[in-house]
């Protein structure tokens, strides 16, 4: 039985397809909770309905080190891997700087599944998006959580405005070479392809 969580609000990041953006928000800062109120949370709703497993659906929960460095470890001394398995999102460009230490922190706090949004396969479409990441980049963090035994789940968008059919196919090809680079690791890659789909304001 899974629980849905959020962990903290706000964006730093401005995607310019993305309704969080802060350029959307600016009004919104970055609130992030006390580790300890959501481990209690957690406590909780085991407790109370059996929940094992929980989905921190906040746009980046693992997205910035610090908060990361300051969580884990209190979800390690708290014993929540030994008790259930939770999933998050997660930033690449932060994922891909990280070290092994931080990655660590990331499989000993009991992650099961980290949500990427890597959005295309072509360079130029992520500049032209504002993602701040490349291909070399892309490739980078979703190996460094596999081989570890941690699940990726890859979003993607085909569609953007000026995309081109090779463009799209460049997406295509990454995502088969995740599968590929990732076949024999503990941990799996899978994705999830949507059209881009503009919405009023």
């Amino acid at each position: 039985l899974e629980a849905n969580m959020v962990g903290s609000r706000g964006c730093p990041y401005d995607c310019s397809f993305c309704g969080a953006a802060k350029s959307a928000n600016p009004d919104i800062s970055i609130r992030a909770r006390n580790p300890d109120s959501i481990i209690r949370e957690m406590e909780s709703l085991a407790l109370e309905h059996g929940v094992s497993a929980f989905r921190f659906v906040d746009d980046l929960f693992l997205a910035q080190a610090q908060f990361m460095k300051h969580c884990l470890p209190k979800f390690i001394s708290a014993g929540v891997a030994d008790k259930w398995v939770w999933d998050a999102t997660g930033r690449i460009n932060v994922l891909a700087k990280a070290d092994d230490m931080l990655l660590e922190l990331i499989v000993k706090s009991g992650c099961r599944e980290v949500a990427l949004g890597i959005e295309s396969g072509s360079t130029r479409m992520l500049e032209y998006i504002d993602k701040h990441i490349n291909p070399c980049m892309i490739l980078k963090a979703v190996k460094s959580l596999t081989t570890r035994g941690i699940n990726v789940k890859g979003y993607f968008i085909l569609g953007f405005p000026t995309e081109t059919a090779v463009e799209m196919q460049s997406t295509i090809s990454l995502i088969e070479e995740l599968w590929d680079s990732t076949e024999h690791d503990t941990g799996q890659f899978r994705c999830s392809v949507f059209e881009f789909r503009p919405y009023p304001g």
